[in-house]
């Protein structure tokens, strides 16, 4: 899913498609009406030193928003 929002930036939800937890935020930012882009966790997992760097705690799903990102 990718589309920009009405103040022209969007949103990023780290997290595989299968995941309950990133079902969840999915289903409240469409219920919100809320645009975003879903990519899989970077450096191939949640506890890949890429993806620690944007969540430090190693879950799923993060959503980042420009520079904030919720873990």
């Amino acid at each position: 899913l990718s589309s920009e929002d009405k103040r022209g930036s969007s949103m990023k939800l780290y997290g595989p498609s299968y995941s309950p937890f990133t079902a969840r935020v999915r289903a409240l930012l469409a219920w919100k009406g809320i645009a975003y882009e879903q990519e899989l966790p970077p450096g191939g997992g949640p506890k890949s030193e890429e993806y620690l760097r944007i969540n430090p705690i190693g879950k799923v799903p993060a959503l980042v928003d420009g520079g904030l990102v919720l873990p």
